[in-house]
């Protein structure tokens, strides 16, 4: 099984339990790849939520799986408020890390749900 239908598969078994649907933002950490939540990643992340409600309109729930070393300050209220835009019921579900910027994106769902994995 390749890579991707691993991950695809992973998600999957995350969402059918929680009965939602998953997006990940996940930022390597590792030389010469690593990477931190930025600009560049809002357009890619909008675009993926249109797709999701497309498939599924009805679906007003998600998981946003997040792991990320930190990262630019002022993209969490982008993220957040078109999170917020798309569902009204939001997780945040951190595996490892979340720092910085990821923190950020977690503080401001204060009072939703919180999973620790």
């Amino acid at each position: 099984m390749s890579g991707r239908k691993k991950r695809i598969e992973l998600i999957r078994k995350i969402q059918k339990p929680r009965g939602s649907k998953v997006i990940v933002y996940f930022t390597g950490d590792r030389q010469p790849f690593a990477s931190q939540i930025a600009e560049d990643a809002v357009l890619p992340l909008y675009k993926h939520l249109l797709a999701l409600k497309a498939v599924e309109p009805k679906m007003d729930k998600i998981d946003l799986f997040l792991y990320t070393r930190g990262g630019d300050v002022g993209v969490p209220w982008r993220i957040v408020t078109m999170l917020r835009e798309f569902y009204s019921e939001i997780s945040v579900l951190i595996p490892y890390k979340a720092y910085s910027a990821g923190t950020m994106v977690r503080l401001s769902f204060l009072g939703h749900n919180l999973d620790l994995f």
